[in-house]
Formats: C-alpha cells, sequence, structure tokens
C-alpha cells in the first residue's frame, strides 16, 4: 500500500480508484466511470460479465466470484475475521481511514 501511495505522488500516471461496495450499490455509474477513465465505450455486454465469463475458460483463483457477478453479501465480510485481524489492525488503521472506510 505505501508503494502505491508514493507512486501515486511520485509517477506521472492516471489513477481511478474503485471501490467493490460502490460498484453493487450503482453498476451503470461505476462502469460508466470506469469506461471514461479507461476512455473506452461501454456496452450492454458489460453488465453480462458474469454470464460471459461463465462462458470462458478462465482459471484464476477468482472465477466463481467473476461468475457469480456482483453479490452485496460480500461487502463488509472481514467482519468475520475481524477477531483475528485485530494483531494487524494499527498497520491497517492509515488505509481504513484513506479509503473512508467504516471502522466497524
Amino acid at each position: 500500500m505505501r508503494v502505491g501511495a508514493a507512486s501515486r505522488k511520485k509517477l506521472p500516471l492516471a489513477f481511478h480508484e474503485h471501490k467493490y461496495e460502490a460498484m453493487v450499490e450503482d453498476f451503470d455509474a461505476q462502469i460508466k466511470a470506469v469506461c471514461e477513465f479507461c476512455g473506452i465505450e461501454q456496452n450492454d455486454a458489460m453488465h453480462d460479465f458474469a454470464k460471459n465469463a461463465a462462458k470462458r475458460d478462465i482459471t484464476s483463483i477468482s472465477a466463481p466470484q467473476v461468475r457469480r457477478g456482483l453479490y452485496s453479501e460480500g461487502v463488509g465480510q472481514w467482519r468475520r475475521y475481524a477477531k483475528q485481524m485485530q494483531p494487524v489492525m494499527p498497520v491497517l488503521e492509515p488505509w481504513v481511514k484513506a479509503f473512508q472506510y467504516p471502522k466497524d
């Protein structure tokens, strides 16, 4: 995270922050913003990404999640592991704040 933050400050690169929670909440607005950032046209196939992924031989570890599509149950799942995460929370705290995530 520190390397990414330092890169944003020092390198002449364009960045677009994107949160899963925002995509779940308003897919159309978020995909429009992503397409505008990338300089590509939005199309209807983007809405069917899960169905399209199911037709392809995707072998990444996240393939089952992609095939499932967007789902709100994924939002905040970290809370299930809050107890186990306590030792690293001081390290994560600046990033929780920077990305404006709730603490609990």
